[in-house]
């Protein structure tokens, strides 16, 4: 089929889902109407420019807890995760994740309030407090973590990086520094002011950008600043660019920038008077975050993962889309990537590298439960979903709705290698038009996604 007429199809596929959703009005506590559009039109945009080779993500470990989590940070042995849905009130969350394919929680601790930021440094983990400006937790023993300090003249924090004696904060309108070395009583001893509320701090060895977003246009600024002396940051530009800049990762000289016209752009800020482009790479139009992981740049578009390999910063590839579990928060560490999401955004996620291994054949991996994309993916009546079972085994097929509501269960045998499903609840009564997800005994390394459409 011709290029554009795979475009025109999408669309066409795109603007149903769209009325679907308007009309049936998807609404949960959390998760409204516009957010399921945006995770909806997210599918779609991604599989318009995502190879079929292979999958470089797979899912490792993960853990259930129940609560609504959203920030993290971790230095390979130890997660930190901030939950808001605790009946009283957000909770920090630590996690023992020295062995990967099995995450254990061990203990958590109260936050006074929502937490919008963490920087872990050493053994001292800085956490973001919005009005309360940031504070300082103890977790040299992360089975007993504690508050030793607290520097609430960052108020209105909304981000926060830590390194060595100093920590960076996005506190409003202003970029601040705190002097850190005294950590039982930290205290600014810089700040900039600028027009704009700012939302994010990113760090590269001597750079310090902070993200500032314009909320009646929904606009993004990036204001660069030299840290060479990192008790008194030089101003250096301003990147005021028609297309937006929502997120900056830094490797030494090299800035990876996420663009709001679907573009990563790679900038050499060796002369940091004059940066200049150097490579650039097609990208979601709703990819929001940027971790550097190796040679690999992971970003996070609506609530799914795209991997664009940065081996050579002058020539970046897209060269995976990872689209389950759904992603709210991700960090890189290491050769993991640690994941705050899932169907009811309750889900902590250890993500490895696997490579050369085909999507569609998971032959290396002998008496794994596979599935197979169903066909015919749209479709409107019914659907023929095929899979790979141990020729003596049995397993349940299940369909689970976009809210991670589980709407049928089909039961499976190695004999078979094929299910039918027809577009019913386990009650025989017709589900509503949609997006769903399948999987095989809820195993979410299997779980694939198909469109119902009436």
């Amino acid at each position: 089929m011709p290029a554009d007429e795979v475009r025109t199809v999408a669309m066409k596929r795109i603007f149903s889902l769209f009325l679907v959703i308007l009309s049936h009005n998807i609404v949960m506590q959390r998760v409204h109407t516009r957010f399921c559009l945006v995770i909806c039109l997210a599918l779609f945009s991604m599989t318009m420019f995502s190879p079929a080779c292979f999958a470089q993500l797979e899912i490792v470990g993960e853990l259930t807890l129940n609560r609504h989590v959203g920030r993290l940070a971790s230095d390979g042995n130890y997660a930190y995760v901030a939950s808001s849905d605790s009946p009283q009130g957000e909770s920090l969350y630590v996690i023992d994740v020295s062995n990967p394919h099995d995450p254990t929680l061990i203990t958590s601790l109260r936050l006074a309030r929502s937490c919008e930021g963490m920087s872990l440094d050493g053994t001292l983990l800085y956490v973001a407090q919005t009005l309360d400006g940031f504070r300082i937790v103890d977790v040299s023993n992360p089975e007993e973590p504690y508050f030793i300090g607290e520097c609430d003249s960052a108020t209105h924090c909304h981000d926060v990086v830590a390194e060595g004696a100093f920590a960076y904060t996005a506190s409003c309108y202003r970029v601040c520094v705190a002097d850190v070395s005294g950590p039982y009583a930290p205290d600014i001893i810089w700040n900039d002011y600028r027009d704009l509320e700012i939302r994010n701090i990113r760090r590269g060895k001597q750079r310090l950008f902070a993200i500032s977003r314009l909320v009646s246009d929904f606009s993004y600024i990036v204001t660069a600043y030299d840290i060479s002396s990192p008790a008194v940051p030089v101003f250096l530009r301003v990147h005021d660019e028609d297309y937006d800049i929502r997120d900056v990762g830094a490797n030494g000289d090299i800035v990876y920038m996420i663009c709001g016209d679907s573009t990563l752009r790679v900038i050499d800020y060796s002369d940091a008077q004059n940066p200049r482009q150097i490579g650039s790479c097609p990208i979601s139009p709703y990819a929001w975050r940027i971790e550097l992981s190796h040679d690999f740049a992971v970003i996070t578009t609506a609530c799914f993962l795209q991997i664009v390999d940065i081996s050579n910063p002058t020539n970046p590839v897209s060269t995976d889309v990872f689209d389950y579990p759904y992603v709210f928060y991700q960090i890189a560490v290491n050769d993991y990537i640690y994941v705050a999401g899932g169907f009811r955004f309750d889900q902590f996620y250890i993500l490895g590298y696997r490579t050369n291994v085909s999507d569609e054949d998971d032959s290396d991996f002998p008496g794994r439960p596979s599935l197979s994309q169903n066909y015919p993916n749209p479709f409107n009546s019914s659907t023929v979903i095929s899979y790979l079972l141990p020729p003596e085994s049995s397993a349940t097929l299940s369909i689970f709705d976009i809210l991670g509501r589980a709407v049928r269960q089909l039961e499976i045998t190695g004999q078979q290698n094929q299910a039918l499903w027809d577009g019913t609840d386990d009650s025989g009564r017709p589900v509503a038009s949609g997006l769903y997800f399948y999987s095989i005994d809820d195993r979410v390394e299997t779980a694939r996604k198909m469109l119902l459409l009436r």
